[in-house]
């Protein structure tokens, strides 16, 4: 048993094997401990066992299991007419059990080079079949089967269509990652950037796994893509665009979907107090923790999604660059706990020009419920920009929670949607199981919100967010595309966890006017 202590202190974690404790492991702080026992072989039931891990010591004490593994004797008898065993050198074995005469033995001790051994199957006084191997010089790893054993399941079926992403022709300012199920509804998109001269090309993230990771999906497979496409192609991406959700727990431990939600997956990162992900880092090509190329990510699940959060984007660029001045900013800033919210949010401000219009709310200057209705309220105007400054958990605003994930249904600005940013901490955590982040909340509100989203998934300091976000206003009003403006808003700040963990989800192609 492999386990690991989490936090400072002394551990001390009883194992009970089926309702008897059958040993304690004793560790300290974060210690990493291999322990081993010996038990009787009584204790072990036909079917299934049940180990517990108990803390005997304080109620804090946690600890993180990694790994369980039992080394027991197994009859030489088949279960559901298939028997995989170890058969020592010089040693002959009698295997049971099976319910047909046409047993098959192989020899797969080598995996890739797997051998048929042979033998005859024998009819028992009790109706099923047995088979004898004779011995060897050598120890094989042997598996027997018969003509009832089921077949493993192949789920579906799906023609695959060679791709050609390593041809150093190919051609693109703009690639889109998205899978099959997503990319007819991106057609009309991809052709409308065409049309404004962005060489835009759809990649089925399956063709990315073929070709850069021997067809295993893996975040790390769509980096080498990313690279080999920015250094070696003949027009080489500036932008990409992960369409799709994303999950910090593809196996599906938690019951929450696993890989069917995990469409394109994202890199999972340590900060300095926990992990958590990072889609910049699949586009870091120089490990300075600001992504090479512009990256955005539309965190659907379904083409209804996707189609809801097209039609803002595409909303968004009706609108002339006088109408955005006009629409103007909102300023939302949390009370004074610990930083000086408001007077950073005017500082943030600064560099939005003097145009264009501007609208202040500071949490504390009235009761929460007429701060948190004139919030939702001015949300609904539909401002260019939401700018939110101050404490966030994944799902709310502030400690009198001013804004939730859940009032994003209740937007109806559809037709005037916004450019978000929520400096804030953790409000873009996207990919965390039975939540729904702040940032993709308003991304797909169907009746409103924003037609972009740029929002942290880590924790990070106020200081450094206030001067990244002032910078990222100055070069959004700049006329730069706002994947670029997020990208170059990262310089402003040293700090290595600020510059991996702030997402931008939307088009990074796009501009606020």
């Amino acid at each position: 048993m492999d386990i690991q202590g989490l936090g400072s202190a002394a551990h001390q974690v009883a194992v009970v094997l089926n309702g008897t404790t059958v040993g304690q492991i004793n560790f300290s702080d974060v210690q990493r401990v291999e322990w081993t026992a010996n038990v009787p072989l009584s204790l072990l039931v036909a079917g299934t066992n049940q180990i517990k891990l108990r803390a005997v010591g304080s109620t804090s004490d946690v600890s993180l299991l990694e790994a369980v593994r039992i080394n027991y004797p197994h009859r030489s008898t088949a279960e559901n007419s298939r028997l995989q065993f170890l058969l020592q050198a010089k040693k002959t074995v009698k295997l049971k059990g099976f319910v047909n005469q046409n047993v098959k033995v192989f020899d797969i001790t080598n995996p890739e080079n797997a051998t048929q051994v042979q033998t005859t199957a024998k009819l028992e006084t009790d109706g099923t079949y047995s088979a004898t191997i004779s011995s060897t010089t050598a120890t094989r790893v042997l598996m027997a089967q018969d003509a009832m054993s089921n077949p493993f399941a192949v789920s579906s079926w799906t023609k695959n269509i060679a791709s050609d992403l390593h041809n150093t022709q190919n051609q693109a300012n703009f690639v889109i990652i998205a899978p099959a199920q997503f990319q007819a509804s991106l057609e009309n998109f991809k052709n409308y950037r065409s049309a404004q001269g962005l060489r835009t090309m759809i990649v089925d993230p399956t063709d990315i796994y073929d070709e850069f990771n021997n067809g295993m999906k893996s975040a790390e497979a769509i980096r080498a893509f990313l690279q080999f496409a920015k250094q070696s192609w003949a027009v080489k991406p500036d932008y990409a665009l992960f369409v799709g959700d994303a999950s910090v727990d593809p196996r599906n431990y938690s019951g929450s979907g696993g890989d069917s939600v995990n469409l394109v997956p994202t890199i999972i990162t340590d900060t300095w107090n926990m992990e958590t992900t990072s889609d910049q880092m699949m586009a870091d090509f120089n490990n300075d923790n600001i992504e090479d190329i512009s990256v955005g990510r539309l965190p659907v699940r379904n083409p209804t999604e996707l189609s809801a959060v097209l039609s803002k984007i595409l909303t968004h660029e009706t609108f002339s660059a006088q109408e955005i001045k006009q629409r103007g900013v909102l300023m939302v800033s949390d009370a004074f706990i610990g930083y000086n919210f408001a007077a950073g949010s005017r500082n943030t401000a600064s560099t939005v020009p003097a145009d264009v219009n501007k609208n202040y709310i500071d949490v504390g200057t009235a009761d929460a419920a007429t701060i948190r209705q004139n919030v939702l309220d001015s949300m609904n105007a539909g401002p260019a920009v939401v700018n939110y400054f101050g404490h966030s958990t994944i799902t709310v605003w502030t400690n009198t929670g001013i804004f939730r994930s859940s009032d994003a249904l209740s937007l109806t600005n559809y037709s005037r949607p916004s450019l978000s940013v929520m400096l804030a901490c953790l409000s873009g955590s996207y990919a965390e199981i039975n939540y729904e982040a702040l940032a993709e909340a308003s991304l797909k509100a169907p009746n409103g919100g924003s037609f972009a989203v740029w929002a942290a998934t880590g924790w990070n300091l106020a200081e450094d967010q206030e001067i990244m976000g002032k910078e990222f206003y100055r070069l959004v009003f700049s006329g730069m595309r706002l994947g670029d403006a997020a990208r170059q808003a990262k310089l402003s700040t040293t700090f290595m966890d600020q510059r991996r963990t702030f997402t931008f989800f939307g088009d990074p192609t796009q501009r606020l006017f």
